[in-house]
């Protein structure tokens, strides 16, 4: 299709009143008599296949999306990624525009997406251990146990996911003698 459009001429300095008088182009120096082509019609055939090519991806995309694996992987994204499939989900058509976010978002959604968690304990302990602490000596010790989960796997398609703190009994026996 880039093909053809390309094959496509086009001047825009050609006047109505140029082509009266001479049918060779002063300005791009087309020759309007070897025209073979009927622009038209060769555009309306682009047209019909770019829709065509819409409609193939948006049914690739739809038919993707119905396998729980893939789905499954949807959770590991950030909010405004899976806003995107959320609503490309809902509306089952691309956006007007298909930028770089979109086309990103479903590259993720479809890599294999490596989680680790990370319970929230080990960072209390962590910070807890530490004591009073410069900023940068507390950005060191988040890092540094960051760094430690994440060693040896590809960052790009890690996700971390924060497991909450487990309620402890003794914590429910509190909060059940205070209703008293």
């Amino acid at each position: 299709m880039e093909n053809e459009l390309s094959n496509l001429i086009v001047c825009y300095e050609l006047t109505t009143k140029e082509l009266k008088d001479t049918y060779i182009c002063t300005h791009c120096k087309m020759n309007i008599n070897t025209l073979s082509i009927n622009a038209e019609a060769k555009l309306s055939e682009i047209e019909e296949k770019l829709e065509a090519l819409n409609n193939e991806w948006t049914n690739l995309l739809s038919n993707s999306l119905e396998d729980p694996l893939i789905l499954d992987n949807k959770k590991l994204l950030t909010r405004d990624q899976q806003k995107v499939i959320d609503d490309f989900i809902d509306t089952k058509q691309l956006p007007d525009i298909v930028d770089t976010f979109f086309v990103q978002a479903f590259n993720t959604l479809f890599s294999e997406l490596d989680k680790v968690t990370v319970r929230i304990e080990d960072i209390e302990n962590i910070l807890l251990s530490m004591g009073p602490c410069t900023t940068i000596e507390l950005k060191n010790k988040v890092n540094s146990y960051i760094d430690s989960i994440v060693k040896g796997k590809d960052i790009d398609k890690l996700r971390l996911i924060i497991q909450p703190k487990e309620a402890q009994p003794y914590d429910l026996v509190a909060e059940e003698e205070s209703n008293y």
